[in-house]
């Protein structure tokens, strides 16, 4: 039985079979760009579906103690004397004018 030889393949193509490579590689190359296109397109539409779904920072519970209530102590008629006398009382405005807060006790001052 005889054997088929393949011929070798040299170094050189003919030039029907190169233009053949050279159209298929332009082919090829024109559907990768697409097909890149296409790809970042659907990256850039999944990446504003998950924008859309993130939920807004959750709003952080105060608790009770940590409310605050303004305490008006200039009305519209003048200072109020009382609220006054105690803002200057329990702060120290009258031992520091300044209106340092007292880091110490003041009682141990002396």
């Amino acid at each position: 039985m005889a054997r088929h030889k393949r011929r070798g393949v040299g170094l050189f193509v003919r030039r029907s079979t190169y233009l053949s490579l050279w159209r298929q590689y332009r082919e090829l190359s024109a559907a990768y760009a697409a097909l890149q296109g296409d790809h970042q397109s659907v990256l850039e539409d999944h990446e504003g579906l998950l924008f859309d779904l993130e939920d807004p920072a959750p709003a952080r519970h105060t608790p009770s103690w940590a409310e605050t209530e303004e305490i008006p102590v200039i009305t519209t008629v003048g200072l109020d004397p009382d609220k006054a006398d105690a803002l200057a009382r329990n702060t120290g405005l009258l031992n520091r004018p300044g209106g340092a807060w007292a880091s110490y006790d003041q009682g141990s001052n002396g």
